[in-house]
């Protein structure tokens, strides 16, 4: 929702409301932004990112600005692949449904994840207590679920601290 709808639409610029659902696909909607002069964006969860083929000539399709990964975090690898395939980094988003986007991360870089503007975080046991205008009782907060360690300037993700098990994003 953030970078796929949200971000063009504030930003004025098109984007496609269909999935690519199979590589060869999103190789033809590169190739069709490049042609039409379009900067593209590429917004995935990390399964399709995942498993990008080294077959396709992504160069020859067209290099992404970026593309944005959420859903779950990505392993490191995957990360790395698809940025040699895409030539593109990735920026992951993390957050959830109660609170929407919380930080971002361009792990090839740095696992640790840096808040996103206007959300305040600190650790309460080991998990986040939030603070953002975007959550439903802003003077509240919300402690997320998942399991975290604070550093310098972000924090890293431990895992979930609750018996939800997420598979695939």
């Amino acid at each position: 929702l953030l970078a796929g709808v949200l971000h063009p639409l504030c930003a004025g610029v098109p984007f496609c409301g269909r999935d690519a659902l199979y590589p060869e696909v999103l190789a033809a909607r590169l190739s069709e932004a490049r042609t039409a002069g379009l900067a593209a964006v590429v917004v995935s969860s990390p399964a399709p990112l995942s498993r990008l083929p080294a077959h396709i000539d992504w160069a020859a399709a067209g290099t992404p600005l970026r593309l944005f990964s959420s859903g779950a975090p990505l392993q490191l690898e995957h990360a790395a692949q698809a940025e040699r395939l895409l030539q593109a980094p990735v920026l992951e988003i993390y957050g959830s449904t109660e609170t929407g986007g919380i930080a971002s991360r361009q792990q090839t870089q740095s696992a640790v994840w840096h808040a996103l503007p206007g959300v305040d975080w600190q650790v309460a046991g080991d998990t986040l207590l939030l603070r953002s205008a975007f959550l439903e009782q802003p003077a509240l907060g919300w402690q997320q679920a998942d399991r975290v360690a604070a550093q310098a300037n972000g924090f890293v993700l431990l895992g979930r601290g609750d018996r939800v098990a997420k598979v695939a994003g």
